[in-house]
């Protein structure tokens, strides 16, 4: 076998060995980061999730104190305002100490609990009483250890009159145990994995050795970790991440939680082992790749021993072949060494150049060149000068007979290199191809009468491929204007789901926050009797739950129409887990109106379907809602029937609906009376939904009505 070939071979295996190793080294390094990495993720949910859990709740304990500070009483600080402290203590006291009323000058004028001997009390040189006489703005300290022992937090707000002047200070202490056991404790993942949490100014707020809480991070066992989360914190406001520690040996995760006036950093942290746990069944597996791979080389190469022994004998079978085929195939086959000067001749020569084997045993390459027509031996310069190994060269050139003809040949060669004595050979072979050349002498001039042919068929090419570009362009043209159309829309559609989740937010927690106080206020004085307090406290509650229906419709129907909604599919009983809490929750309605709403179970069983339960219930609401609200006097029923498939009937006595406008009921937005006379409020989404949620549920709804004697729907589960 050459020695170039086990060159190469031994080149292979090296470059086999080094890729391999590289490769799977890469393998290993990427899946160990990947795991690290997913690990992070995981760390990270947990410290946004509690992150975005605490936020909301300082968010909302600052709206409720807000509004205290904001009731007459309060600035006033009376009788009344002194109840209002002590009610707003009791329904929050799970999670505050204490609310205090300080006076401008920062002495201590009222606490809930009623301490006496905190009465006049000055605390004024507390920091955050002393920011909010300072700043006017609501402040949350830093965790302190209060007088009762505990450590807390403090949020003190400011109380101002109308006319802008500062009466002075609402202060409740929230424990810290509070917020650590309902925010923080229950993050921990591992009992290795430690959490912590820390203010802007450098105090640990929670750490799992609890005697570090409310201490400087500097002093803590993870002070360089700490301070490495607070200075990339620093380095980008809000920032949340997962990184490693620079010697590898932590992996964590922080979340900022953005305060009124200041900012805390909640961490949670894992040896990275733990985040490499996962591993192991990969690292059984990479060692068994290393061993097959150490394996199949060993075989390689006994396997490579093995075929060059044999390759001597095949060598030699092959030459042997070789000169067969040669001659059957009517060629020449030559071998030339560059460093000897000498060149073989074998195959058939007597058929191509009419001279006998003993003749042209004897011609030496100069000879072999007199053969050739003078104008063609510049082709074969290659015989002079070695170009480059292994390259190919096809050469045509004519030749004399031994009769004096002269015919085309093909010289087929390579430049290699020798087995024996390491020097450059040129082997070819010679084929006459004086047949082929006439060939294509002949197809010669048939191509010149088909080009002319050709040319005029071009011309009328060029003629439609200018109007088919023309018509391309224009495709074009409307092809990117309806990608235009297109990303408008899905913009636009982004656009509204983001609004529509804004809104909901901007509205539902100033609504909830004033029915929540309504019903305190209307829970204060509704011992006075006062008619007219009792109208407007019906209006009120009335106009809010109005407003977050319309807002859950309107939530409702695009998430339906979006094709977002989480179909929950489960058995559950109509009657009771439907009906019945629906019926509970309109008899108020139906009793403010003089309507009489009952409910008929004709079933033979129990009423059990396997549909979702949210949807189906929205059906029924909407359909008692809208009975209730469109029937003046008489009554409104339901009827649970089964016949061959469960019915569910809503019939009222009311203003029923007309044939003219039967067929747009189910379209969203439009109502039978329109404009700003019309008598019955609503949104016009109400028998949308109804429709959207009977056709997710595979459900069938059917409406029968008479204008003013009443409306039957009829609700079939398949």
């Amino acid at each position: 076998m050459p020695k170039s070939i086990n060159k190469i071979f031994a080149a292979i295996i090296i470059s086999l060995l080094f890729v391999g190793i590289s490769a799977l080294y890469l393998v290993y390094e990427d899946v160990k980061n990947e795991s690290i990495s997913k690990y992070g993720e995981i760390l990270n949910i947990y410290t946004n999730k509690s992150a975005d859990a605490l936020e909301s709740f300082i968010a909302e304990y600052k709206s409720d104190l807000e509004f205290c500070a904001s009731l007459k009483d309060v600035i006033d600080f009376n009788s009344k305002g002194k109840t209002i402290l002590d009610k707003f203590y009791s329904s929050r006291k799970n999670y505050i100490a204490a609310i205090t009323r300080i006076d401008k000058d920062g002495k201590i004028e009222y606490t809930a609990p009623y301490n006496s001997e905190a009465i006049g009390v000055d605390v004024s040189n507390q920091d955050h009483n002393r920011k909010v006489k300072e700043t006017k703005k609501v402040i949350v300290s830093d965790i302190f250890k209060a007088v009762q022992g505990f450590k807390t937090i403090a949020m003190a707000y400011p109380i101002m009159e109308s006319n802008g002047n500062y009466k002075g200070t609402l202060t409740t202490l929230i424990p810290f145990r509070h917020i650590s056991e309902k925010f923080i404790s229950d993050i921990n993942l591992d009992k290795s994995a430690i959490v912590n949490l820390m203010s802007s100014s450098g105090l640990i707020i929670f750490s799992d050795n609890l005697n570090q809480i409310g201490k400087e991070i500097n002093t803590s066992k993870n002070s360089d970790l700490l301070e490495k989360i607070k200075q990339l914190q620093k380095q980008k406001r809000n920032n949340k991440g997962v990184f490693k520690t620079e010697d590898g040996d932590q992996v964590f995760a922080y979340s900022t939680i953005q305060l009124i006036d200041t900012y805390w950093i909640v961490a949670l942290s894992v040896p990275t082992e733990i985040a490499l746990e996962n591993m192991q069944n990969f690292q059984s597996k990479y060692n068994l790749i290393i061993i097959s791979f150490a394996i199949s080389l060993l075989l390689s190469f006994i396997i490579f021993v093995r075929i060059r022994k044999r390759y001597a004998q095949e060598n030699y079978e092959r030459q042997l072949f070789f000169n067969l085929v040669a001659e059957r195939t009517g060629q020449i086959v030559y071998d030339y060494n560059y460093t000897k000067g000498s060149i073989g001749w074998f195959g058939a020569i007597t058929e191509l150049t009419g001279f006998t084997k003993e003749e042209f045993s004897k011609f030496s390459l100069n000879d072999w060149k007199n053969l050739i027509k003078i104008e063609d031996q510049k082709l074969i310069k290659h015989f002079d000068e070695a170009e480059e190994i292994n390259k190919t060269l096809n050469i045509q050139y004519r030749i004399k007979k031994a009769s004096g003809e002269f015919i085309y040949v093909e010289d087929r060669n390579v430049i290699v290199e020798d087995t024996k004595n390491q020097t450059l050979r040129i082997i070819g072979t010679i084929k006459d191809i004086n047949d082929q050349k006439n060939a294509e002498y002949t197809l010669l001039k048939n191509k010149e009468a088909l080009e002319e042919l050709v040319k005029q068929r071009t011309l009328e090419l060029e003629t439609l491929n200018a109007e088919l570009a023309r018509d391309i362009e224009e495709r074009k043209v409307r092809e990117f204007e309806l990608q235009i159309a297109k990303d408008k829309a899905v913009a636009a559609d982004k656009i509204k789901s983001d609004f529509l989740a804004q809104i909901s937010h901007e509205i539902r927690t100033p609504i909830s926050t004033m029915l929540n106080f309504t019903q305190l206020l209307f829970d204060e004085f509704k011992e006075n009797e006062n008619e007219t307090f009792q109208i407007a406290y019906n209006s009120i509650n009335s106009a809010g739950k109005r407003m977050i229906r319309t807002i859950d419709l309107i939530l409702n129907v695009s998430e339906v129409q979006s094709n977002s909604y989480d179909y929950n599919m489960e058995k559950f009983n109509v009657y009771n887990d439907s009906i019945i809490p629906l019926v509970n929750e309109f008899k108020a309605a139906a009793k403010n109106k003089n309507l009489s709403l009952e409910v008929f179970n004709n079933t033979d069983n129990t009423p059990i379907v396997n549909k979702d339960l949210y949807s189906v219930t929205q059906i029924f609401a909407n359909l008692i809602d809208n009975a209730i609200k469109y029937t003046k006097k008489g009554s409104v029923k339901i009827f649970i029937e089964n016949n061959e498939n469960l019915i569910v009937k809503v019939t009222d006595t009311g203003i029923g609906i007309s044939e003219k406008y039967l067929p747009s009921l189910f379209e969203p937005f439009t109502q039978e009376e329109t404009g700003y006379t019309r008598k019955f409020d609503g949104t016009g989404l109400g028998m949308a939904l109804v429709n959207k949620y009977c056709e997710l549920n595979n459900l069938k709804i059917a409406v029968e009505s008479v204008k003013n004697e009443g409306t039957t729907f009829t609700v079939t589960f398949a």
